[in-house]
């Protein structure tokens, strides 16, 4: 027998006796941990400490129902519930009488009644590893399952069956753990028990004009799962291994053995249509309505079952159920269905027309007389011989597109899915967008039939995904798009990406957790996925790469029009004297030319109409004509002296050529390099050393693709340590390990710009060793270039040897015979410089017998020379000097370094020179002093900036904006400030 207090079912074997008043005995309070309440006639669940009402005597009513909470805080259940403000009255005074079933505390009861979930299997069973997750995962993953644990949903197991925990993030953030199924499904005998279709509600809904929707409450986790099953729910994760009592989510089958469930409930209901957790309850009037209602909730009680308050829609006209509107008129699909088609923008080209021709070809024979509809957009074919050819898309190739659209979309509104009918959904990926279309093959027919087209745009980030990836979330969006057709069906996924056939059944983890869980939301519904030739995918296709909106047109920009009109042209001739001068002149011939309402005075002395220009107009006309592609000075000359007239001309416009800020900016100015100035070679070893970095090269058997390289200043001992990566704490540690111990710690030490070098860790380190640390200016090499010179002995020496896939091995012969090499110059090796003494290498003939100390110690002595400059001292000699512009300017330009946007400009600036060197200059970059190579710098010609720099344009140096003061002068800094 089973009793029913409020909600709590309580399944029990009783012994009846023929007594007037009904006795429940302490074993039945022991088993469920009941305490009596005489005074106020409760049960208390000592668990939870909720009262249960019990009757005290024959006829007597039972007392209300009392709670822990106030009456205040508790609200009605009807208050959570979407009650349409033209739903009956009685709607509210309804729900509050089943407060059990609306269940407004979001507490799930105990497992329905007459109903487990089997999970049938093939093979033996199946075990992954759990998945590590991070600290705020694993603290939200472990307080779920606690949570679940304390309501008797999971438990702890043994299970030799698990399936790895995935985290799923909520749209506010936080994360739902659930179980990747992937591989038990796989192996799960598949449940044919079918799902409805909307047509059977159809052919009961006739008449009806009052619906409501019901949903139900975590409808899956109230179903219990069979207890020899259970093992294999199993989920793996850090802090053990969990199974589910319940039924959980992502299993197969899982829909199926709801949907069995909700039909045993529901059987023999008037006007009620159910669709796994979803009910819809449809009547001819509010009579009937409510009563259909009360048989439902009656059940619903029976059962055990509550619903999901939020999600429920109660008494109303009109409504949205599984992807139809349904009313009194009936139910079809919603605008979202065939908005892919409705939507579809115009072809431009002729390849684009023949894909959007091919997509309604491919259902032509449910389009009746189509052919007359597309004839202006076939006759449109005709002649082309390039899928490139531009369209010339005029008035009745416009009408003929939305009409074959408007076909379209109704021959989908035509299509209704058929339970015995075969279900395909066909997917492809662009590089821009994604396809899909669901079809069904009714059986004796041998042409698919469309349920409804699905197209997105992809946003910036997934158009970075690979070629699989984009096909995958094709996939993925596709059946989530048309979920609730597929659920509990058989149907096949077609794919022209024939990697992606394989993936549901590989063994080994997805690369990523986006694919993890797309993969396992695929798998929930179907392993079938087959390849097909792209060209034959032709719906999915046209859809993953509709056209551009609109045709394109090529957008010329108008040249820059004169800042001035006729008018005032003629006035301003009127009252400048240098005109009056010009009309004088005997080597022009000046006569009034009428423009307009006003005479003009023009020179045709050339044989062409030139306008004299007052003073005050010459900059805008220059302005105006250089503006258009910035040429050079003697093209600006040649463009202005033939269209217009004034004296000096020539120099005023190659003065402002030079003036020009876009032209020093875009425009690279070849000088001449700076001079190389030799570094001081230190007297004592070890004293100054260069370090620098060189990779990544070919990974080797030991994960090694860097090599930190150490030279010293003063006898060139090198050193080349491996590296995995070149982090600052990787490349640090390297430097104290393998360097200080043998060599001493060094006075100075000379670096790039690199962030291992700008690094705290790099400073700290320099700082505690009492280094001086000195830096390179950015984008000049040259400056530590007797390590960068050793780079490339040591890459030619590994090239040579043919060492891309073992070098770390072959880098110690490399150093002995680069140590043992003599310098040109000197004729002395590092090694000899470092030892007083040769290497010895292999195959050579060593004398063992020991030099005399004093000998030793003399050579040793004598040994000690300088090694030569790095270069020859005749090239610092003979190199050209910086211009001479450059060393007198007060505001400079800086070269761009690095790659950068295709037409940027070159140089950014200007900027103000604070100090002057040889070989670099000191400016103000905005609000910071920083130290730049004078190779990369160009002087500012013309008058004093009064501008200040732009913003960088994507990280790159800033570009100078007008009508700011010189004080503000600067902008984004350039990279590598310093010395």
């Amino acid at each position: 027998m089973t009793l029913s207090f409020h909600g709590r079912r309580f399944d029990w074997t009783f012994l009846l006796a023929d007594v007037q008043f009904p006795i429940i005995g302490v074993d039945f309070l022991r088993k469920h941990r009941l305490l009596v309440d005489p005074a106020n006639n409760m049960l208390v669940d000592t668990a939870s400490l909720q009262s249960f009402a019990t009757v005290a005597a024959v006829g007597e009513p039972p007392p209300p129902p009392r709670s822990s909470a106030s009456p205040s805080s508790s609200p009605s259940a009807a208050a959570a519930v979407q009650v349409s403000p033209s739903s009956p009255s009685w709607c509210k005074v309804f729900l509050e009488e089943f407060s059990d079933v609306v269940n407004s505390s979001k507490s799930l009861p105990a497992a329905s009644t007459g109903v487990l979930h089997h999970i049938q299997t093939k093979g033996p069973p199946l075990a992954c590893r759990f998945r590590r997750l991070d600290g705020v995962k694993l603290q939200a993953a472990r307080a779920e399952f606690m949570q679940l644990e304390k309501e008797g949903i999971v438990r702890r197991s043994s299970s030799p069956w698990s399936s790895p925990l995935h985290m799923v993030p909520k749209s506010d953030g936080t994360w739902r753990p659930c179980g990747d199924f992937r591989r038990l499904n796989l192996v799960t005998v598949p449940d044919s028990y079918p799902l409805p279709n909307m047509q059977d509600f159809s052919l009961q809904a006739a008449g009806c004009t009052i619906f409501s929707k019901i949903d139900l409450r975590k409808g899956y986790h109230q179903v219990a799962v069979n207890p020899e099953d259970i093992p294999k729910t199993a989920i793996a994760t850090p802090f053990g291994l969990f199974e589910y009592l319940r039924m959980p989510f992502g299993l197969r089958n899982a829909c199926n053995t709801f949907q069995r469930h909700m039909d045993r409930v529901l059987a023999g209901l008037p006007g009620v249509f159910a669709y796994l957790d979803d009910v819809l309850v449809g009547s001819r009037d509010e009579d009937q309505h409510a009563d259909h209602l009360r048989q439902l909730f009656c059940r619903l009680r029976d059962h055990g079952l509550v619903i999901n308050a939020e999600k429920c829609l109660f008494g109303v006209a009109e409504l949205d159920f599984l992807g139809h509107r349904v009313s009194a008129a009936g139910a079809s699909p919603l605008p979202a269905y065939v908005e892919a088609v409705a939507v579809f923008p115009p072809p431009t080209t002729v390849k684009e027309l023949q894909q959007f021709l091919g997509l309604v070809n491919f259902y032509r024979r449910f389009l009746p007389g189509v052919a007359a509809t597309l004839r202006p957009l076939t006759d449109a074919l005709q002649g082309s011989k390039k899928g490139a050819d531009k369209l010339d898309w005029s008035g009745d190739k416009a009408a003929a597109f939305s009409a074959a659209k408007d076909m379209l979309a109704a021959a989908t509104r035509l299509a209704h899915p058929n339970p015995s009918a075969v279900l395909s959904l066909a997917v492809d990926a662009s590089a821009s967008h994604v396809g899909a279309c669901l079809q069904q093959k009714s059986p004796g027919s041998a042409a698919w039939q469309p349920l409804g087209f699905y197209s997105k745009k992809l946003d910036r980030a997934q158009v970075k995904y690979s070629a699989f990836d984009r096909e995958l979330l094709a996939c993925y969006l596709g059946i989530r798009h048309f979920r609730h057709l597929l659920e509990g069906r058989q149907f096949v996924i077609y794919t022209d990406h024939k990697p992606l056939t394989h993936a549901l059944g590989r063994t080994t983890d997805p690369w990523t957790a986006r694919q993890c869980r797309q993969l396992a939301y695929i798998a929930e519904y179907t392993s079938d996925v087959r390849h097909i030739k792209g060209e034959n995918n032709i719906v999915a296709d046209a859809l993953s790469r509709p056209p551009s909106s609109a045709p394109v047109v090529a957008v010329v920009s108008p040249p820059p029009p004169l800042p001035f009109s006729a008018t005032e042209l003629a006035t301003a001739q009127a009252s400048c004297a240098e005109v009056a001068a010009m009309k004088l002149s005997k080597s022009l011939d000046v006569r009034p030319v009428t423009w307009g309402d006003c005479e003009v005075l023009c020179d045709f002395s050339s044989g062409v109409q030139r306008p004299l220009v007052p003073g005050g107009m010459r900059q805008a006309v220059f302005n105006s004509v250089h503006g258009l592609a910035h040429p050079g000075i003697r093209a600006t000359r040649r463009l202005i002296s033939s269209r217009f007239v004034w004296k000096g001309i020539s120099s005023d416009a190659a003065r402002w050529c030079r003036d020009c800020q876009a032209c020093q900016r875009g425009k690279v100015t070849t000088q001449p390099p700076s001079p190389v100035v030799p570094m001081e070679i230190p007297s004592q070893r070890f004293t100054h050393v260069h370090l620098d970095l060189v990779g990544p090269l070919p990974v080797s058997s030991d994960g090694l693709r860097y090599l930190l390289t150490i030279i010293d200043r003063s006898t060139r001992w090198l050193e080349a340590v491996p590296l995995r990566d070149i982090e600052a704490v990787t490349v640090a540690d390297a430097f104290v390990r393998e360097w200080l111990p043998r060599y001493g710690v060094p006075a100075a030490v000379t670096t790039d710009r690199g962030t291992q070098f700008s690094s705290a860790t790099w400073t700290v380190l320099c700082r505690n060793l009492g280094i001086t640390h000195n830096m390179t200016t950015a984008y000049h090499p040259q400056s530590n270039g007797m390590v960068e010179r050793s780079h490339r002995q040591i890459k030619n020496s590994l090239r040579a040897r043919l060492a891309a896939n073992d070098w770390p091995s072959h880098l110690p012969w490399v150093l002995l015979g680069l140590r043992a090499a003599p310098k040109e110059a000197a004729n002395v090796s590092s090694a000899e410089l470092v030892f007083g003494t040769p290497l010895a290498l292999p195959g050579e003939f060593v004398n063992d017998a020991e030099p005399p100390a004093a000998a030793f110690l003399e050579k040793m002595r004598v040994s000690r020379v300088p090694p030569p400059p790095t270069r020859p001292l005749s090239y610092a000699q003979v190199a050209a000097r910086p211009s001479p512009g450059l060393k007198d300017a007060q505001f400079v330009y800086v070269r761009r370094g690095g790659s950068g946007p295709p037409l940027a400009p070159m140089y950014a600036g200007p900027y103000a020179v604070l100090r002057r060197e040889d070989k670099f200059f000191e400016l103000q970059m905005g609000g910071k002093k920083e130290v730049i190579s004078i190779d990369r710098l160009k002087p500012h010609l013309g008058p004093s900036p009064v501008t200040a720099a732009t913003p960088p344009v994507r990280g790159r140096p800033a570009l100078p904006p007008a009508s700011i003061s010189a004080a503000t002068l600067g902008g984004a800094p350039v990279k590598a400030p310093c010395v």
